[in-house]
């Protein structure tokens, strides 16, 4: 049986004719920059959620070039025209071969936002919520948080990629990789990634996969660690008889604990939309202990 957000259906006559004209620029302009991937993340936040939709829906047909009228195709026809009229025939065939790659490269990745888009916009409809006006409806970001791997990072990272193979492409598992992970290498930022799943109850398991495995590689570690740093205080508690009970409190705190369900729900929340937009309208605290909670896979 077919979801409420199969059967809705959308057209460019569900957003105003203001925000029509500024989908079809965005892409007149995307075209005008030779189709980089980086102009298109740079500036597709700046839309609110129909906008995106649309850029999204329009510049795929736009970016076909399986027929020989297809607009890219066109395009191109038009390029060589200009380039021939001034002369340069031998430059357009160098700007031919950025713009196809640029292509190759952008295709690679808008189906990911046309997911996200797509599922969104429905939301808002069904909803009845004004996407033209409510545009920070969806106005997310990431949580600063990274699960320390404290040796043997590469080890952990080949069994990582191995696991989340089975659900995702070898470039979303990489991704989620360095945007979940904490260790001396990595020197990538958290942020929001957009890894689209065909069922988000498939992470399930291999989330439960990839924290037993944790616990039973770093189990030794904390423990070791927590041990030395429990002696480092008790040291330190011996050498200043004269500390308040705020003090003693403060110096007596454990830390390096392992991390919970709730921190692999941080990571899920910055890596797959589907968790953000669960969150939407409730308490993130709340929201991502339940979902960590639910991520137990009871016997």
């Amino acid at each position: 049986m077919s979801s409420r957000s199969d059967r809705t259906k959308t057209a460019i006559t569900q957003i105003t004719t203001a925000s029509a004209v500024k989908v079809f620029s965005f892409i007149d302009n995307l075209f005008e920059n030779k189709l980089d991937k980086e102009y298109f993340k740079q500036h597709f936040g700046n839309f609110d959620t129909g906008e995106q939709h649309f850029i999204c829906k329009y510049l795929d047909i736009y970016l076909n070039s399986s027929e020989k009228k297809s607009f890219l195709s066109k395009w191109l026809d038009q390029q060589e025209q200009s380039y021939a009229e001034v002369g340069e025939e031998e430059l357009f065939h160098d700007y031919k071969e950025e713009l196809r790659l640029n292509r190759s490269r952008l295709v690679a990745i808008l189906n990911s936002y046309k997911i996200t888009a797509e599922r969104r916009f429905k939301m808002l409809l069904i909803h009845k919520v004004s996407f033209d006006q409510y545009s920070s409806y969806f106005n997310q970001g990431e949580i600063d948080y990274k699960i320390q791997l404290h040796y043997k990072p590469s080890d952990f990272k080949k069994f990582f990629i191995k696991t989340m193979q089975e659900i995702m492409t070898n470039q979303d598992a990489n991704a989620f990789f360095y945007n979940s992970f904490e260790f001396g290498t990595n020197l990538y930022y958290t942020k929001l990634l957009y890894i689209e799943l065909d069922n988000l109850k498939d992470i399930k398991e291999q989330i439960d996969i990839v924290k037993k495995r944790y616990d039973k590689d770093y189990k030794y570690v904390l423990e070791k660690k927590l041990k030395a740093h429990n002696e480092r205080i008790e040291k330190l508690m011996n050498s200043r008889k004269n500390l308040s009970d705020k003090q003693k409190e403060f110096y007596s705190k454990t830390q390096l604990q392992p991390p919970t369900l709730t921190d692999f729900a941080k990571i899920m929340y910055n890596a797959f939309p589907q968790v953000r937009d669960k969150a939407i309208g409730k308490d993130l605290n709340t929201f991502l202990k339940t979902y960590g909670s639910n991520l137990l896979i009871r016997k």
